[in-house]
């Protein structure tokens, strides 16, 4: 579980940890953010359906034993 402050953004870079797309859920404000509601291109979160603002909460697990 990784947590930001976002302030008036359209995108966000994750830091300190590695983003693999497909396999997070996100929070904002403690509301789910639909996957069809944002992108992951390497390690940047975009297109937010509007400016966000307030508490992002990504939520990801591991790809393991997923054959």
């Amino acid at each position: 579980r990784n947590v930001a402050d976002v302030a008036s953004v359209s995108s966000y870079t994750v830091s300190g940890f590695t983003l693999v797309s497909g396999y997070e859920l996100l929070f904002l404000n403690g509301t789910v953010v639909n996957d069809q509601d944002y992108d992951i291109i390497g390690q940047d979160i975009t297109n937010f359906p509007s400016v966000a603002t307030g508490d992002l909460q990504i939520i990801q697990w591991t790809p393991n034993n997923l054959s």
